[in-house]
This record gives structure tokens, C-alpha cells and sequence, in this order.
């Protein structure tokens, strides 16, 4: 089987696809760091919604 293309160009393609990784990674854990501040020093259905929402965007990232 023959392959063709440019593959210093995919070899770049995979450390932007690492570097999305930590990205996603990190934001998730910073997301995460917001709901739990949130819970903490925050009561009432706006504080259980915000985290709720927080904690499911840094589950989805």
C-alpha cells in the first residue's frame, strides 16, 4: 500500500492535536475550580444552576 502527502505537515498536525489536548484539559480543570468556588461561597437555586452549568461544560470539555 502506497501513501503520499506531506508528512512533516501531518507530524505538525498531531503536536496541535497534543496542544488541543492540554488545552481542553486545563480548561476542564479550571471549570471545575469555578464550580467548586462557586458551591462554597454561594447558596440559593442561582448557585445550584451555575454549578450545575460549570460542572457540565468542564465534563463535556
Amino acid at each position: 500500500m502506497f501513501f503520499a502527502g506531506g508528512w512533516e505537515a501531518y507530524a505538525r498536525a498531531g503536536d496541535a492535536l497534543a496542544h488541543l489536548g492540554d488545552f481542553c484539559e486545563t480548561t476542564a480543570a479550571n471549570l471545575g475550580y469555578i464550580a467548586a468556588d462557586l458551591d462554597e461561597g454561594w447558596d440559593g437555586n442561582a448557585s445550584d444552576a451555575a454549578v450545575a452549568y460549570f460542572s457540565g461544560v468542564a465534563q463535556t470539555v
